[in-house]
């Protein structure tokens, strides 16, 4: 985010803020609500009604955020309510509904072109509205925001774009269809301890700029630590959940994919040690 303010890049800076709004809980330990243990996540909430209402004012959003926060309304329900409030004209809020009008990280998403203030109208308040590039750019990935984080499951941003730079631009690029290097190989090194295995990994493969993963097999090395497995998580507020935790071979494969102009190295030592054919699995 800071390389891409600095550069004054627009559209780099929508690719992050677009990033930290699908894996980011803002509702938790980051005082977007009372208290930082919120289920509610602001910045989606406000995304998604401004999806399904065209438009959304800062009093609207303080009126959807109270309901969901502090009645523990649905949200369904509250929005054909403010549909009906809308309608009526200004909306009255409550002593308890005011305290979430000044929102700033609304503010500060109006302010880095993310959202968009229409001015064409401005009946009931500001009409904060999604910025035509990034709607045209992400509409499918707003959508599936989540406005509870507890329906988060990704630690990653679900895209399959690549930030590339080309004469001092930043372009999107389709991971997919991405230009990759293609000269990648396996190679076993085999020999007795001392005839220079490990000196010839240095000095031949592990060229300056590559990126270099090491592990170690043995015995009692499995497919679920190479490759990766399921295991108990459990939160600060002792609930336990399952999620997937990647090895060493997901992590670099993960790496390379996201990354297809840099190049990436493995390397197994002792792979005699441990059974490979279970490691590897198919």
């Amino acid at each position: 985010m800071y390389e891409a303010i600095k550069a004054e890049d627009t559209a780099a800076v929508q690719e992050v803020l677009m990033n930290a709004l699908e894996t980011v809980k803002f509702g938790r330990d980051n005082y977007g609500c009372p208290e930082s243990s919120s289920d509610v996540e602001p910045p989606s909430l406000y995304v998604r009604a401004i999806l399904d209402m065209g438009y959304l004012t800062y009093r609207e959003f303080a009126f959807l955020l109270w309901k969901l926060e502090d009645l523990g309304a649905n949200y369904t329900d509250s929005l054909a309510e403010l549909k009906v409030l809308r309608s009526k004209g200004t909306i009255d809020l409550g002593e308890e509904a005011n305290k979430y009008a000044d929102c700033k990280p609304i503010m500060i998403l109006v302010r880095w072109g993310f959202l968009a203030e229409d001015t064409t109208d401005s009946s009931g308040g500001k009409h904060i509205i999604i910025a035509p590039e990034v709607l045209s750019k992400y509409e499918t990935r707003l959508r599936n925001l989540k406005i509870y984080n507890i329906d988060m499951d990704c630690d990653e941003p679900i895209t399959n774009d690549y930030l590339a730079f080309e004469e001092g631009e930043t372009v999107l690029i389709d991971l997919d269809k991405a230009a990759r290097i293609d000269n990648g190989t396996n190679v076993l090194l085999y020999g007795v301890p001392g005839s220079g295995k490990s000196w010839t990994i240095e000095h031949e493969y592990c060229k300056k700029g590559t990126n270099v993963e090491r592990l170690v097999f043995h015995p009692d090395y499995t497919y679920s630590d190479f490759i990766g497995q399921i295991l108990p998580n459990v939160a600060e507020d002792g609930q336990v959940s399952y999620k997937f935790t990647a090895g060493p071979f997901t992590n670099i494969l993960a790496d390379a994919y996201q990354n297809p102009d840099k190049e990436y190295i493995l390397i197994i030592e002792e792979i005699n040690r441990g059974n490979a054919p279970a490691i590897f699995g198919e």
